[in-house]
């Protein structure tokens, strides 16, 4: 009933803000027609699937940048985060002692007010620019069942995994006090290693081994895999299972984070 409850919050705070939609929507449009374009100079191509090179996933032509740019600002706004904001707006206004003794848990209300103002995007934003983008540039993509399920599997997690990295970097607000510089290194990270905005395909050895090693292209380059059919099942299923284990290994670390910032308020309070 709680989570029930502020979906539906969230969802009447954002349908008081139709212009906001639109503006999104153009806003969302505009952005994939330059990104599009910036790959289009790239391959040498004007028309999907006109140009094909190789990358470190294979055969890569501009239809599956065009369906990978599309996808991508699909997964940023589904896993888009304001923890290290409102972690700072909680602090420096003092109440982040209220929230600790609610009954609910503070990540859990963090969490659910989040996922539903993304929810709220994706439904009334995210879609029409979807359907739009696939009838004005067109998709490259062939999913059969068992490949779609994977894919839908990988985004959930994907969702979590980013949530609990942005959740530990706004906890690292307790001890730097300021959020500027803690949003710019976790951005910096999830901009270079996730894969979101450049493919690790085109990544030069030694950067794309780095990547290898980290959670951040589970985030977003791994699921569009999936979607693209870079991977077959047994790959697509060997990155679900790295999501669950990084999700448990994150999961620990907040644990942890979040147990020597409760010695740390107890503490100072006295």
């Amino acid at each position: 009933m709680f989570y029930y409850a502020v979906f539906q919050k969230n969802l009447k705070q954002q349908l008081m803000y139709r212009s906001e939609f639109l503006l999104t929507i153009l806003g969302a449009l505009l952005f994939i027609y330059v990104q599009i374009s910036i790959w289009q100079a790239l391959l040498g191509a004007e028309v999907v699937g006109a140009t094909n090179v190789i990358g470190g996933g294979g055969v890569i032509g501009l239809g599956h940048m065009v369906t990978f740019v599309i996808v991508s600002y699909l997964l940023r706004q589904a896993s888009r985060t304001g923890f290290t904001d409102a972690f700072a707006k909680k602090i420096n206004e003092g109440n982040i002692s209220v929230d600790l003794i609610r009954p609910v848990g503070l990540k859990n209300v963090m969490f659910s007010e989040q996922a539903s103002q993304n929810l709220c995007i994706i439904a009334f934003a995210c879609v029409p620019v979807a359907v739009i983008s696939h009838f004005v540039w067109g998709t490259s993509f062939d999913l059969h069942m068992l490949e779609l399920l994977l894919f839908i599997a990988s985004v959930l997690l994907a969702i979590v995994l980013c949530f609990y990295i942005e959740y530990i970097a706004g906890l690292l607000i307790f001890w730097t006090r300021d959020p500027v510089y803690t949003r710019q290194i976790s951005g910096g990270l999830m901009l270079i290693f996730s894969g979101a905005t450049i493919p690790l395909w085109f990544y030069p050895g030694w950067l794309a081994a780095i990547a290898r090693f980290l959670p951040f292209r589970l985030v977003a380059f791994e699921p569009i895999q999936i979607f693209l059919g870079q991977v077959d099942v047994a790959g697509g299923l060997w990155i679900v299972l790295q999501q669950v284990l990084w999700i448990f290994a994150i999961y620990g670390l907040e644990r942890f984070v979040w147990y020597k910032i409760q010695q740390n308020v107890f503490v100072q309070g006295g």
